[in-house]
């Protein structure tokens, strides 16, 4: 059976990041790395709904309709912020 990964949800690695919200902005301590990130407005949107449990697919449809961008382009765009995020460590998918 092929496991779709927009069905998947991603959630932050409690592990090695802390984060809060500041003045609308997403800020996270990398506690391995020793290090704060901030992320721009979208990338923020997106780790909103992440840690909130949302599926990938989900996380899409409300970029797309929340910033009233086709479909293909808020893909795109989460796709690449979350496979960052993933790279790093930050998120794991659940």
């Amino acid at each position: 059976m092929k496991v779709n990964l927009l069905d998947k949800c991603v959630l932050h690695n409690k592990d090695i990041v802390s984060w809060r919200i500041i003045d609308k902005q997403v800020i996270f301590l990398h506690k391995n790395e020793k290090s704060f990130y901030e992320l721009n407005e979208v990338a923020g949107f997106i780790w909103q709904k992440a840690v909130s449990k949302n599926s990938i697919k989900k996380i899409i449809a409300l970029l797309s309709q929340y910033y009233d961008i086709d479909r293909q382009v808020a893909e795109r765009d989460t796709l690449a912020c979350i496979e960052d995020l993933l790279n790093r460590k930050i998120l794991v998918i659940r």
